[in-house]
């Protein structure tokens, strides 16, 4: 009942923080797009046609043998998609640098956000709260619910006796196991012989 309680209140702060948000992007999500429009700056962009600025040439400052084509549209549109990259990172639901570089020389740094997928927006962060019950049952309406067989509860197991070893699940092996550690033979305490022993030499004086 605890861990559900932490949960709750987990849950009930990440509503309120969606509902305070007036920006059009998440705080988290938000960073990461200016961190992208940061570096976008390092990129330069050559179209094929100023006119209409549909296909971009995208080159890194860097090292400018290397160039990507980006392809945006002529306007935008609600629910915009990040531009499809040969990058990759577009897949992650925020423009790629190349991206970001033709987005701000076509349309402008401010309206980079519009390019976020709708699933990374803060209109999509609040919906996910919208009219959601964060009330729990009390303990007494819990037990007092039949008992369902479906649902199996994990067996608390005790945790074992003795300190813990260095290398839990692994039998530990001793120096003459091993093989380091050589048996001494046993010798006698008095004469020092090994033939014998104190207690069964041959002759006591």
């Amino acid at each position: 009942m605890a861990a559900l309680k932490a949960e709750q209140k987990k849950i009930a702060r990440d509503a309120v923080a969606s509902n305070r948000c007036a920006s059009p992007l998440p705080p988290r999500i938000e960073s990461d797009v200016a961190e992208v429009a940061k570096k976008a700056e390092n990129y330069y962009v050559q179209w094929e046609n100023l006119e209409t600025k549909r296909i971009a040439s995208v080159r890194s400052q860097r090292n400018p043998a290397i160039k990507y084509d980006i392809r945006l549209p002529s306007s935008i549109t609600p629910n915009m998609m990040p531009p499809i990259c040969p990058c990759g990172y577009h897949t992650s639901g925020i423009p790629c640098y190349h991206g970001a570089a033709a987005i701000s020389d076509k349309f402008g740094v401010n309206r980079l956000y519009e390019f976020v997928h709708p699933n990374l927006r803060a209109s999509f962060w609040k919906e996910q709260y919208k009219n959601m019950q964060l009330d729990l049952p009390s303990t007494a309406e819990i037990d007092a619910l039949p008992a369902d067989p479906t649902i199996c509860f994990p067996v608390a197991l005790l945790p074992p006796k003795g300190r813990p070893s260095k290398n839990p699940g692994k039998r530990l092996h001793s120096s003459r196991e091993d093989g380091t550690k050589v048996k001494k033979p046993r010798c006698c305490g008095l004469c020092k012989a090994h033939n014998h022993t104190k207690a069964n030499r041959p002759f006591k004086q």
